[in-house]
C-alpha cells in the first residue's frame, strides 16, 4: 500500500478517485436491473478496492463521495444517497484490508492471488450489499417483496464487479503496457475481432443458440499474449456486453426468469475471471521458476568451485558443472553415469575404499566435509577441499551435493613451508628444530622401559679448507652427498640431522637395557658412519678424501637429560679432533659405567 503524502496532493487522489467512481457508477446504471439503484455489474467498486490498494487508505473520502453524486444523479434522496455511500465506501475498505493483511501481489503472481481477491471480494461486498438494500428499504425506494432479490443482484453485482476491475486497475503498470505495446499489430487484430465476437454471442440473433463458449478461446489468448493487464481488459469488454445483452433480453442468459438468468450470467463472467487471473497466474509461476532454474543453472555454470551430483543410492556422477570438468581435466559429460571412485586418487586406501567411507558419513550424517587427494584424467594428483550435502531431487531422488574446492597450490605450500621449518634446505635431513621434536619423543617413549639411547655428533675435517680450495658448491656438494651416506648407515626409526655446517647428528634410540651392550651397538654404528664417510669423493678432477670426527653420548632413554646429553656428545666430538681426527669418542651419563673408547 502506498501512503500519501501531503494534504495537497491527497485532495487530488481523492477527486481523480471521486471522477472515475462517478463516471463508471453513472454508466452502469444506465443497465440497470432493479429500479435506478441496482446494476449487474458495479465497477466502480473495483475501481475503489484498487485505489485503496494502490494509493492508501487515505483516498476513502473519495470513494464517498463519487458514490453519494452518482446516487444523487439517479434521483436518490440526499440522506438515503449519503447512507449508501457509507456502505459502498466501507465495503472496498474491509476488502483492501483483507487483501493487505493477507500480503495480497498485486501482480497475481500466485494462484493464491486469486483465491484471496476472489473470497475477500464477496466478504466485504456483503456490507454494501445490505447496507444498500437495507436504506433503500427503509426509504420506501423498493418493497419489501424484492428485498431478497435486490440484495442477491447488488451482492454480486458488486462482487463481480471487483473481481473484473480491480485486476484491471491493479496491473495497469507501465512494464504490462509495453507488453501490449510491443504487438500492435496483433492488439489491432484481437479487440476488434473480440467484439464482433462478443457482439454475435450476446446481442445477435444468434445468441440464442449458446455459443458464449466462444469467448473462451480470446481469455486463453490474451492470458497467453498480453498478460494480466491484456487479460483483464478482455474479461472486461466480454462482461460489459453480455451484461449489456442480458439487461436487454439478448443472449444465452435471457431467461424468463430474472434470478437464473442474473445466476448464470455471473457465474459465466466469474469462470471468465477466475480463468484469466489464473492462467495469468499460472504463467507467473512458470516464468519465475524458469528465471530461478536459468538463475541456479547460470550459478552453478559460472562457480569457482567445481559441483558435481551423485545419486545416493549407487554413487554414480549424475551432474558435473564445467568447473569441475576443467579442474579434473575431462570433457563435456564424460563422468556422467561414472562411479564416484573414479575421481579417487590411489593412496594407502583405494579409490573404492575412500569412496566406500564418505559414502558411510553421508548415510549416517546427510552431510561430510574434509580434504581428498584425488586424481586428474591425466593422472596427476588433486588435493580437494571437498563439503558434501544432500538433495532430496523430485525426479532422480535422493543426490549427494558436492562442492569441490582445488587446494593443491595451498597443501605445496605448506608442505614447502612445513619443509622449510623441519628440514635442511640443502641435504633435506632433519634440522635441529626436528630433532629437539624427535628426541622429546624419545624421552617420553623411554619412561615406560630401561633402554638407552644415542646420541652421535659428527663434524667433517677440514671442510674449510675444501671450501677454501675448491669453493663453496663443492662444500655443498660434499654435504649432500655424506648426508645421503649416513641414512644409509642407520637402523629404521633412527633420525639423522644437520645442525648446520657441516656439524651432523644421529639419534639412535631404543637401544639394549645393558650399558655395556648399548655402548657396543652406539659404537658399531659411529664406526659405519666413520668408515663410510672417509671414502673418497668425486668433487672435481681427482678423488676427494673427507674424514670425520665423531662424539657418542649413551644415555638412559627415559632419564636423559637433552641439554647435558648434548653438551657431553659435542665434547666428545672435539675431544676426537683433539686427538687426530678420523676417530671416534664416547661419553656417558654421571650414573652410568665409565667405559670409554678412544677412537679404533
Amino acid at each position: 500500500m502506498t501512503g500519501i503524502a501531503a494534504p495537497h496532493g491527497r485532495n487530488k487522489l481523492c477527486l481523480y478517485v471521486a471522477a472515475a467512481y462517478l463516471i463508471t457508477g453513472y454508466l452502469g446504471l444506465k443497465a440497470p436491473s432493479f429500479g435506478n439503484n441496482i446494476t449487474l455489474l458495479w465497477l466502480p467498486t473495483g475501481i475503489a478496492v484498487a485505489a485503496l490498494i494502490r494509493l492508501g487508505y487515505g483516498v476513502f473520502p473519495g470513494i464517498w463521495t463519487g458514490a453519494f453524486l452518482v446516487n444523487l444523479l439517479i434521483g436518490t434522496g440526499t440522506i438515503p444517497a449519503a447512507c449508501i455511500a457509507v456502505f459502498n465506501t466501507l465495503a472496498p475498505l474491509l476488502t483492501a484490508w483483507l487483501l493487505n493483511r493477507s500480503r495480497f501481489n498485486t501482480a497475481f503472481s500466485h494462484r493464491r492471488d486469486v483465491i484471496f481477491l476472489i473470497g475477500f471480494a464477496a466478504t466485504g461486498m456483503l456490507i454494501s450489499a445490505s447496507g444498500g438494500v437495507g436504506t433503500l428499504w427503509l426509504a420506501d425506494l423498493i418493497p419489501s417483496t424484492v428485498v431478497t432479490e435486490a440484495w442477491y443482484v447488488w451482492w454480486l453485482g458488486d462482487t463481480v464487479g471487483v473481481l473484473i476491475a480491480a485486476p484491471f486497475m491493479l496491473t495497469l503498470t507501465q512494464r504490462n503496457y509495453q507488453q501490449l505495446a510491443e504487438r500492435p499489430t496483433e492488439v489491432a487484430i484481437f479487440f476488434p475481432l473480440l467484439i464482433a465476437v462478443s457482439w454475435l454471442v450476446f446481442l445477435s440473433p444468434w445468441g440464442k443458440h449458446n455459443i458464449a463458449f466462444l469467448s473462451i478461446p480470446f481469455i486463453l489468448w490474451a492470458g497467453l499474449r498480453f498478460g494480466i493487464t491484456g487479460a483483464s481488459m478482455t474479461v472486461m469488454t466480454v462482461s460489459a456486453i453480455a451484461a449489456w445483452g442480458t439487461a436487454t433480453d439478448h443472449g444465452p442468459f435471457s431467461l424468463s426468469h430474472t434470478s437464473e438468468a442474473l445466476l448464470l450470467l455471473w457465474a459465466y463472467i466469474t469462470t471468465l475471471i477466475a480463468i484469466s487471473l489464473i492462467l495469468t497466474a499460472l504463467l507467473a509461476e512458470s516464468r519465475k521458476i524458469a528465471a530461478e532454474l536459468r538463475l541456479h543453472s547460470l550459478i552453478l555454470q559460472n562457480m569457482s568451485e567445481g559441483v558435481q551430483l551423485t545419486r545416493a543410492h549407487d554413487s554414480i556422477i549424475v551432474y558435473t558443472n564445467p568447473n569441475f570438468e576443467e579442474m579434473f581435466g575431462y570433457g563435456p559429460g564424460e563422468l556422467l553415469g561414472q562411479h564416484v571412485s573414479k575421481l579417487n586418487a590411489q593412496s594407502s586406501k583405494s579409490p573404492l575404499e575412500v569412496a566406500a567411507e564418505i559414502d558411510a558419513e553421508l548415510h549416517l550424517h546427510g552431510h561430510w566435509s574434509g580434504e581428498i587427494l584425488n586424481a586428474r584424467k591425466d593422472g596427476s594428483e588433486i588435493w580437494c577441499r571437498v563439503a558434501i550435502s544432500k538433495f532430496d531431487h523430485p525426479d532422480l531422488g535422493l543426490l549427494w551435493v558436492a562442492v569441490h574446492a582445488d587446494i593443491t597450490q595451498q597443501k605445496q605450500t605448506e608442505e614447502q613451508v612445513h619443509f622449510l621449518a623441519f628440514y635442511d634446505a640443502l641435504t633435506e635431513l632433519p634440522n635441529r628444530r626436528l630433532l629437539l621434536e624427535r628426541l622429546k619423543h624419545h624421552i617420553e617413549e623411554g619412561k615406560r622401559s630401561d633402554a638407552h639411547l644415542g646420541l652421535i655428533f659428527l663434524d667433517l675435517d677440514y671442510f674449510k679448507q675444501l671450501n677454501d680450495s675448491l669453493g663453496h658448491d663443492a662444500g655443498d656438494a660434499l654435504l649432500v652427498e655424506v648426508a645421503a651416506r649416513l641414512r644409509k648407515c642407520v637402523r629404521e626409526g633412527d633420525t639423522v640431522a644437520r645442525l648446520g655446517g657441516d656439524e651432523f647428528v644421529v639419534l639412535v634410540p631404543n637401544l639394549s637395557n645393558n650399558i655395556a651392550t648399548a655402548t657396543e651397538d652406539a659404537h658399531r654404528i659411529a664406526e659405519t658412519i666413520r668408515a663410510s664417510v672417509e671414502q673418497p669423493y668425486s668433487l672435481g678432477d681427482a678423488p676427494y678424501v673427507c674424514t670425520s670426527s665423531i662424539g657418542v653420548d649413551i644415555s638412559r632413554q627415559g632419564e636423559i637429560d637433552l641439554r647435558s646429553s648434548m653438551k657431553r656428545a659435542d665434547a666428545a666430538m672435539y675431544e676426537a679432533k683433539a686427538r687426530g681426527r678420523n676417530s671416534i669418542c664416547l661419553s656417558y651419563s654421571e650414573n652410568e659405567c665409565p667405559i670409554r673408547y678412544d677412537g679404533d
